[in-house]
């Protein structure tokens, strides 16, 4: 079951570079907000940066306007704000989330529900059944306030564009943005 571990962070791996690798194109219309609309300018512009609390109401406002994306409140930060963590991937397998998350826990710890020891057919199977969870961390560092503001890029990406790809990314994933 150790080999299908490696198997399997090595796919959640090649999917997280294949995310940032190439851009993924929005389609033209789509109910959900563009995060200018909520940010006020473009992501990653010239002498702008959004708050945290303009970034927290771009993610409200996208969970709320689709099926894609699943918002979840984790707790506070060490400056008292909310921390949120969007959970991005086709509305099929958001339905199935704690199955899938049942499954990446059993991979993760090689343990059953039971904490028996996986066997390899069953290691095997689980990564058949299961998603690749994908974690995208955009805010390591409190003074590195600048890699956060691709955040709401990335999940508008992901939430609104229709090519063959990004369909793929998130039939085949879960993609953890926090």
């Amino acid at each position: 079951a150790r080999w299908m571990m490696r198997r399997w962070a090595g796919w959640a791996m090649l999917a997280a570079i294949s995310l940032l690798a190439r851009a993924v194109v929005p389609t033209a219309e789509t109910p959900a907000p563009t995060p200018e609309s909520v940010l006020g300018a473009a992501p990653c512009a010239d002498y702008t940066l959004a708050t945290s609390e303009q970034i927290s109401r771009y993610f409200r406002a996208l969970d709320a306007a689709s099926d894609r994306p699943r918002l979840f409140d984790i707790g506070p930060t060490t400056e008292g704000r909310r921390q949120l963590l969007a959970v991005i991937s086709s509305a099929d397998n958001l339905r199935k989330l704690p199955r899938y998350q049942r499954i990446s826990r059993a991979l993760a710890l090689n343990r059953d529900a039971s904490g028996a020891p996986l066997s390899d057919a069953v290691a095997r199977q689980l990564a058949i059944d299961g998603r690749a969870m994908v974690w995208l961390d955009f805010g390591l560092h409190s003074n590195e306030p600048a890699p956060v503001q691709a955040a709401p890029w990335l999940a508008w990406s992901l939430v609104t564009s229709e090519t063959t790809e990004a369909q793929e990314i998130r039939d085949n994933s879960i993609v953890i943005l926090v």
